[in-house]
Parts: C-alpha cells; structure tokens; sequence
C-alpha cells in the first residue's frame, strides 16, 4: 500500500489508526471465532475455575485479527472493492460509458 503526503500529514495518528484498521478487519474476517472462545472459556470456568487460557487464547486472537486484517488489506483488498464495483449499477454505467467514448 502506497499512502499520499495527506497520509503523513497526521503523523503518528495516521499510523495508529491503519493499525486499528488492521485489526478491525482482522476481526471482521474473523468474527466466528470469537463463538469459539466464549464457548471454551464457559467450559474451561466451570472446569478449573480458571481463566488463565481463556486470557492466552483472548491474546492470539488478536494478534490473529492483526495478522489476517495486514494479509486483507495487502492481498485482499483491492479484488474486493473491483467485485464491489462490479456489482454496483452506477459504476457498471460509467465503466460501459468511458469505454465506449
């Protein structure tokens, strides 16, 4: 991804937020995991009493948000917003439009 000078305008804001956005749509991607760990740790509290794992599992979770949401926006994101434009009746318009002037 390249970022333009209004990118860095905003210093370390700017650079906070992609990762915030890394991980928004790590956990986006992800969500129905998150089923998963409430499920265990019910189980695991009622067990042993004990949220030590649920905590560890909570952590590579997040950084398993971060991971997918850097692989989406360097891999992904560009085919999904051409499949969006796909499907979008004003931009089919304009595409058929600029091709045939």
């Amino acid at each position: 991804m390249k970022f333009d000078k209004n990118f860095k305008k905003f210093g370390w804001k700017s650079k906070l937020l992609l990762q915030k956005y890394y991980i928004d749509q790590g956990y986006s991607t992800t969500s129905y995991l998150k089923y998963f760990i409430v499920l265990f740790g019910a189980l695991d509290l009622v067990k042993n009493e004990s949220l030590t794992k649920v905590w560890w599992m909570i952590g590579a979770y997040v950084i398993l948000c971060y991971v997918v949401g850097v692989i989406w926006a360097h891999h992904f994101k560009e085919a999904e917003n051409e499949i969006q434009n796909q499907l979008n009746l004003f931009q089919r318009q304009m595409r058929k439009k600029h091709i045939e002037d």
